[in-house]
């Protein structure tokens, strides 16, 4: 992750993408470890990832409105 272009890692060890703080990991659609991204990110082996996509999540409310 940390080779991946836009994604910065303050000093409190916290994930930033684009400005803004990384709440959750998703695998296939998934919640891994909801709200602990730093052990997500810890536990989830290198080799098995082959696409990263990062999603700004708008809420419940956002997603029934198309």
């Amino acid at each position: 992750m940390k080779r991946l272009p836009g994604i910065d890692w303050d000093t409190g060890g916290n994930v930033m993408i684009e400005g803004k703080k990384v709440n959750r990991i998703m695998i296939n659609g998934q919640d891994f470890i909801a709200g602990d991204v730093k052990t997500a990110l810890r536990n989830l082996p290198a080799d098995i990832i082959d696409k990263v996509q990062v999603i700004d999540d708008y809420g419940d409310k956002a997603r029934l409105t198309e």
